[in-house]
């Protein structure tokens, strides 16, 4: 499960959309919906990117949004 509201609010943070994070975790927008939401799982791979693009670098943070 994804602490869904921490992403969401890092998102809107940096100004990125839905479909930019699509784009570098290579998913439809809806599909990344789905997987913010927790209707579906992002796998380690798309954790790694998405933190990566979103600037989520401190292991504690990772951690709490994704490792719930």
């Amino acid at each position: 499960m994804v602490r869904t509201e921490e992403l969401q609010a890092e998102r809107k943070r940096k100004k990125v959309t839905q479909s930019d994070c699509a784009k570098v975790i290579g998913c439809s927008t809806n599909t990344y919906s789905q997987k913010e939401n927790n209707e579906a799982k992002f796998d380690i791979e798309e954790v790694a990117k998405l933190c990566d693009f979103l600037e989520i670098t401190n292991k504690a943070r990772r951690a709490y949004i994704f490792l719930c």
